[in-house]
């Protein structure tokens, strides 16, 4: 096919959820796609055909498991690693068994670097909360040497795609068969309020609180183009629908201080009404104790989640609750990645009520100069001082117990 590299060039997420270095061979004109490990034997490669799959979804989730090589960073380098962050961390099961997870960078602590041995050494140490592996959801501290920095594509691999393309093809001629069903027995309530899509061509994520449709930044169908839906998921217009399909990045806004009963469809068709934008919208689970939620907006368009940050993070407006609480955006709470793959633990509870609320009796906008927006200013700035307390908290309780384990460990050595 021209497509394949003797280059272990890729990185891939096995089952373990720990990510190998890996290349990928495709074979018998795109029908087959094989990984094949670095350092491994044949025997452990891992083989898909074509035919294998049974939904997009399924094309998808092959996709986010894909990403070019992390890159270790150098000890000159350790500027480059800041809070909030994704990184790619190593963890060691034993001597002999070093794995790779993704991580989140919760706190920097730097220290001056050490030239002792005539070379810079980075003596820094980082905060982790682990994303996957046997340390998922825990903090840990971690030196520069166990860092990499994901390198995000700007693009599907050549390779993949061949492939994914040929698994399309299989999946279209599936569809084919079912042309005859009409069309009101393959679609439930698409319609100017967001329903939702129902489905096996369009699924949602089991477990996730998805409403509503995406914009056609990157050709996914909104619901100015419902009238064609049809048509498109039939593949008579498969141009977008292969568009959503190429891409496995998605850029996402996380939003603090959410009403705990707010619907992730009054989220979503808020931001519809005041930016005529479609997106996703979720809300996380929150513990009883916490008097607020925590939510994400998701678009495939850059463009386009972008105009909603700057609606969210304008200082001459607020958005507030019908009660007065402020949504509440920080400093990195714009980010761009595998939005699944970060954040898949914070929402796999969350459901939606599916009731129908009045969106103007939930949400509004104050603006600056106004009695509302300064009470909600006053609100939002307690809301931070009580997010920077616990991150401290956070961060004292991460290294104590490093420092803890680091002394155990020395008096077992002794």
């Amino acid at each position: 096919m021209g497509y394949n590299s003797p280059e272990y060039d890729l990185e891939y997420r096995y089952m373990d959820d720990a990510w190998y270095t890996v290349k990928a061979v495709v074979a018998n004109g795109g029908e087959t796609l094989t990984v094949k490990y670095q350092g491994f034997l044949d025997y452990s490669d891992t083989t898909f055909r074509a035919d294998q799959f049974a939904t997009v979804e399924d094309i998808d989730e092959l996709i986010n498991r894909f990403r070019p090589v992390s890159r270790q960073v150098q000890d000159d380098e350790c500027d480059k690693i800041t809070e909030g962050m994704t990184v790619c961390a190593s963890y060691s099961f034993h001597e002999e068994d070093l794995r790779y997870f993704d991580a989140i960078v919760e706190a920097v602590h730097c220290e001056k670097h050490s030239f002792s041995s005539g070379e810079e050494e980075c003596l820094c140490s980082f905060v982790l909360l682990w994303q996957h592996g046997p340390n998922s959801g825990n903090l840990t501290l971690a030196n520069i040497a166990s860092i990499c920095l994901i390198q995000q594509a700007i693009q599907v691999d050549p390779r993949i795609l061949c492939f994914l393309t040929v698994a399309r093809e299989r999946i279209g001629n599936k569809l084919t068969k079912l042309t005859e069903i009409p069309k009101h027995d393959v679609l439930v309530s698409i319609g100017p309020s967001g329903g939702e899509l129902d489905s096996q061509y369009v699924k949602q994520k089991p477990g996730f609180q998805v409403m509503g449709t995406t914009s056609k930044c990157y050709g996914r169908i909104s619901k100015a183009h419902s009238d064609h839906l049809h048509d498109e998921v039939m593949g008579r217009d498969s141009i977008h629908v292969n568009a959503f399909v190429e891409t496995g990045i998605h850029h996402f806004l996380l939003i603090e201080n959410l009403e705990k009963d707010l619907s992730s469809t009054t989220i979503r068709d808020f931001i519809y009404k005041q930016t005529s934008v479609s997106s996703q919208a979720y809300v996380f689970p929150s513990r009883s104790s916490e008097p607020f939620a925590r939510g994400a907006v998701v678009s495939d368009c850059k463009m386009e989640i972008e105009k909603i940050y700057h609606l969210l993070n304008n200082s001459d407006q607020l958005v507030v609750s019908a009660k007065g609480r402020p949504w509440v955006i920080t400093e990195n709470a714009l980010r761009s990645g595998m939005f699944k793959a970060m954040l898949g633990s914070w929402i796999h509870d969350s459901q939606d009520t599916g009731e129908n609320k009045d969106i103007d009796k939930e949400l509004k906008l104050v603006h600056s100069g106004t009695e509302a927006y300064r009470k909600a200013k006053q609100l939002m700035s307690l809301f931070m001082d009580f997010e920077q307390h616990v991150q401290r908290l956070h961060k004292s309780l991460a290294l104590k117990e490093m420092r803890t384990l680091e002394s155990s460990e020395s008096m077992l050595l002794t």
